[in-house]
């Protein structure tokens, strides 16, 4: 990605990667302008915006059912529920998992008061 910026750039200015203008820019910086220039010269591209009935708020539009139900549920100020999506069998799964996650972390500290003399 950062060669593809540079080239990018370089194109825009029409200046060498090497000159003192580029070397101020921050990769943030570069990426922030480039998709500024992409989205101004291709609006298509650029995220579709809905408003929520119940709550009047704003939310982006991706065409995933799922994110923008996410989207909506944020715009109307709720927490959205994002295993929603799931199938029981990747909800148990899932579960599992962060039980698994949950063990190894609370085995990681058996003894650390004796270690470290916390009392």
């Amino acid at each position: 990605m950062p060669y593809l910026l540079r080239r990018w750039w370089a194109r825009k200015y029409r200046l060498p990667p090497t000159s003192d203008e580029y070397l101020r820019y921050t990769p943030e910086e570069l990426l922030v302008e480039f998709f500024e220039d992409y989205f101004e010269s291709q609006p298509d591209q650029q995220l579709r915006r809905g408003v929520d009935e119940r709550s009047g708020q704003t939310y982006f539009v991706t065409g995933d059912p799922d994110i923008d139900q996410w989207e909506r549920e944020v715009a109307a100020g709720h927490e959205p529920d994002y295993d929603a999506p799931l199938s029981p069998a990747q909800r148990a799964a899932e579960t599992v998992g962060l039980a698994r996650i949950r063990q190894a972390e609370d085995e990681g500290f058996e003894g650390i008061e004796e270690r470290f003399d916390v009392r």
